[in-house]
Parts: C-alpha cells; sequence; structure tokens
C-alpha cells in the first residue's frame, strides 16, 4: 500500500522571536517518503538550499561538522530553515572572496575549480556512498584513510581523497595582495621560519626543493610540505616504556613530497602543511603556456604560511616538533625490554 505525503512544518526553539523580527515569515519542508520503510527525499521550499543529490555550500562549516545519523537535519539560519541530508559532504567555504587571488588565479578559473570541479566531486562522493552509511557517516579525513584500506584502496578513495586534497589546497592559500604588502616577501616567520632553516638548511633551500619537486613530478598529482614523524628510539621500547608523555620522544621533520593521481600524505601517516594543487585544471585556463609561472606565483603570493603556522599548531597535540632533553633515569624505569631495563645511552640521539 502507498504511502501518502504529508507537509511537516519545522521549527526552532527561537521560531516564535524570529517569527516577529521576520514579519511572521514562516518555512516549512516536506518529507515524502516512496514507500514504506524507505529512505526519507527531503525538500525546502527555499531553492537551492536543500538539494540531496547535488554539492551545496555550508557557510561557516567544512565536511568535518556533520551529524552521524542517517536522517534529516534543520537548523535556523539567517531566517531561514535549512534542511539537508545529514552525512553529506557538504562544500566548505572559501576563506576569502573569489577575486582575491587575482591576477595570479582569476574569478573565472578559482570558480570552476572550486564550486565546479571540487563541487561535483562532493556531489558524486555523496551519491556512491549512499549504499554504504558506515562509511558516509565518517568525516573526510577519516574516510580518506579507511578507504585507502592498507593500500587495497575501496571504490570510494579517488573521490573522497581528491575531495580532502582540494579543501586542504584551497583553505591554505591567501588574498594576493596580503604577501604584496610585506617587506621580506611572502616567507614565514617564528616558530615555522625556525622549523624550514633547520629541515631545508634556508628559506631559499625549501623554495629549491619545492620547485624542484613541481617540475619533476609528471602529469597529475600535488606537491606537499608535510611533516613526517621519526621515532627517536625503537618503536618497540616506546610502546614497552612507561614515560609519561612518551609521545615527546617522536620528532616531526618537515619535507618536501609529491604524489601522483589521488594520493595524499595522510594516507602515509604524514602531517601536511601546505599543497599545491599540479592537475592541469587547476591552472591551465590562466598559465596555458607555463606550469612554472603557475608555481611561482604560488610560492610568491598565494601560500598562506599562517595557515601554515596554525596546522603546526595544530598537530603538536599529535607530536613534537623540537628534540626534548632525555627524561631522568627514574622516569625510564621500570620499562623493561624482556627482562632488561631500557640503557639511557638509547636516549642520546635526543639533544
Amino acid at each position: 500500500m502507498a504511502a501518502t505525503s504529508r507537509v511537516v512544518p519545522i521549527q526552532c526553539a527561537s521560531s516564535l522571536q524570529a517569527r516577529s523580527t521576520l514579519g511572521r515569515q514562516r518555512t516549512t519542508a516536506s518529507v515524502s517518503p516512496s514507500n514504506a520503510g524507505s529512505k526519507s527525499r527531503v525538500r525546502s521550499i527555499q531553492p537551492g538550499l536543500a538539494r540531496i543529490s547535488g554539492a551545496r555550500i555550508a557557510p561557516g562549516r567544512t565536511s568535518a561538522h556533520r551529524t552521524a545519523a542517517p536522517s534529516a537535519e534543520a537548523g535556523w539560519r539567517g531566517g531561514l530553515v535549512v534542511v539537508r541530508a545529514v552525512g553529506d559532504h557538504l562544500l566548505a567555504p572559501l576563506p576569502y572572496q573569489l577575486d582575491a587571488l587575482e591576477p595570479h588565479i582569476s574569478r573565472s578559473s578559482l570558480e570552476a575549480h572550486w564550486s565546479g570541479h571540487h563541487g561535483r566531486q562532493l556531489a558524486a562522493l555523496n551519491r556512491q556512498l549512499d549504499a554504504d552509511l558506515a562509511l558516509k557517516r565518517l568525516p573526510l579525513e577519516e574516510l580518506v584513510k579507511v578507504a585507502y584500506n592498507g593500500g587495497n584502496p575501496l571504490p570510494c578513495f579517488n573521490l573522497a581523497a581528491e575531495a580532502w586534497s582540494h579543501e586542504f589546497f584551497f583553505s591554505g592559500m591567501q588574498p594576493a595582495d596580503e604577501a604584496e604588502g610585506r617587506e621580506e616577501g611572502n616567507r614565514p616567520d617564528g616558530e615555522v621560519l625556525r622549523l624550514v632553516e633547520r629541515d631545508f638548511g634556508s628559506f631559499e633551500g625549501f623554495e629549491r626543493e619545492f620547485r624542484q619537486a613541481c617540475a619533476s613530478s609528471f602529469g597529475s598529482g600535488y606537491v606537499w610540505l608535510s611533516a613526517k614523524v621519526d621515532t627517536v628510539v625503537p618503536e618497540e621500547w616506546l610502546a614497552d616504556m612507561r614515560v609519561p608523555n612518551a609521545y615527546r620522544l617522536q620528532v616531526a621533520h618537515l619535507r618536501v613530497e609529491s604524489t601522483v593521481n589521488a594520493f595524499n600524505p595522510i594516507v602515509f601517516d604524514r602531517i601536511p602543511l601546505a599543497v599545491i594543487d599540479l592537475w592541469e585544471h587547476a591552472y591551465l585556463s590562466d598559465y596555458p603556456d607555463s606550469r612554472s609561472a603557475y608555481i611561482e606565483a604560488f610560492l610568491q603570493h598565494l601560500l598562506s604560511w599562517d595557515a601554515v603556522a596554525a596546522r603546526v599548531e595544530r598537530a603538536k597535540s599529535l607530536t613534537n616538533f623540537w628534540e626534548m632533553p632525555a627524561p631522568p633515569d627514574a622516569f625510564i624505569r621500570p620499562g623493561f625490554v624482556a627482562d632488561r631495563p631500557i640503557p639511557l645511552d638509547a636516549l642520546k640521539g635526543i639533544k
């Protein structure tokens, strides 16, 4: 027996106050299950705010802000009730205006790349994940790691990894005029500069290695500035030691590395800090004859070192970027390898 459609008014707790200030506007959504027990199709009477199949912009939200329940979510935003399918990965807003990267990346090129290419990826990913709610409930970064499946990628890996890399790329750039207002040019300062100088010898050494990685990248892919966590003592010792904050015996070092196609550093246990998209759709319309000019524009004007610094700060909750003094002997015991105490000589590499 076919189910009948019904109209359900959706209101938030502050609807009475909002109604008085907005001229008693009313917004409803219809829930029309096609048959009993099937997944509901949710529509909003405001066009474009709740399309189930397409990627939509989520103001002030990223794909990590999702409720992990296969149902509809409603919220009051700007006087309108927004209804969406919970679990969809949304198109995150840019941290700058569409024309903010000009003249290095044109408005039309950025719009086609962000809302066009990236938006279609998210829409395709959402459709693909409709068949597996367990995967669909995962935040995008966790989905990439799970879908990599230890080197035997699941069908959704390419779309998930590409979506994550694009979101990371867009959020890691800055308006073109920010670098032009600095006397020293577009370069880091503070702790990030000290890390760059420690691991590349100098900032110029980093730029040289980054350019070389881009030049040697054949076909489509990305070049990353990432951090690799090195264990100062053997991991099997570290696992057996009863040392508070044992992660301090692991130190992250910066490195430049390239990946092909959809692969990115998070599946190789790296901490990504910056990336340039070297797929042709990222630059061909603005730089049809010279990919090197696009790379220079990114390095000299668009790469946001403030975003890199923020990512380093977040990564400090997972690892340490600086070598720490060796803990005293009292902290090492009773850590043993087999029946032998761990010798302090093993920690001589820490300065």
